[in-house]
């Protein structure tokens, strides 16, 4: 499933360099072992922040993922433009879910270990669809309710940036080990 990190499971250990970045490649998945994703630490984020930086779905949607180390929270923003949007003119509810699974998936990664940031999978994603959005940008929440050693449960909120509830989701996520 790929390299094994310094306890032997697939995964990896955030190290900071003198330009303030880490790079990590972790295996994400089942389907595709040779996909990666790279976690960055920037001085333009507070310490206890990593921005996520997935190949793929993030740069063809166009949303940034940021993870608090500090509580495992996980928030997910989407400047809205045309290509988000459905026939209505509204954001298309396959962009919501996705934004939703990507907040609570990290949030479960973080519930897990907030050091390696371990692989999972979605189990369910119950999402509940609220309200429309048209333009600006869009913030997704996420924070972790319960789980085990295997097994997180996580809550999302989609919100406008002028804090209209959009979206809601419910989600389960199981580890992925190595």
């Amino acid at each position: 499933m790929g390299a094994a990190g310094p306890n032997g499971r697939a995964g990896h250990k955030f190290q900071r360099n003198s330009l303030w970045q880490v790079r990590a490649i972790v295996p994400i998945g089942f389907a595709n072992a040779f996909s990666a994703r790279s976690i960055i630490v920037t001085a333009h984020h507070p310490d206890h922040i990593l921005e996520i930086k997935n190949p793929g779905c993030q740069q063809l949607v166009g949303y940034c993922t940021l993870v608090d180390t500090r509580d495992g929270s996980c928030e997910v923003t989407l400047d809205l433009a045309p290509q988000h949007l459905n026939g209505l003119g509204v954001l298309h509810g396959g962009i919501v879910a996705t934004l939703l699974d990507v907040a609570c998936g990290n949030t479960a990664a973080s519930f897990f270990d907030r050091e390696t940031h371990p692989s999972l999978v979605t189990v369910s994603l119950n999402t509940t669809y609220i309200a429309a959005a048209k333009t600006g940008r869009v913030t997704v929440t996420a924070q972790a309710t319960g789980g085990g050693r295997s097994i997180a449960y996580v809550n999302g909120e989609l919100r406008s940036e002028d804090g209209v509830l959009l979206a809601t989701a419910t989600g389960v996520f199981k580890r992925v080990r190595g």
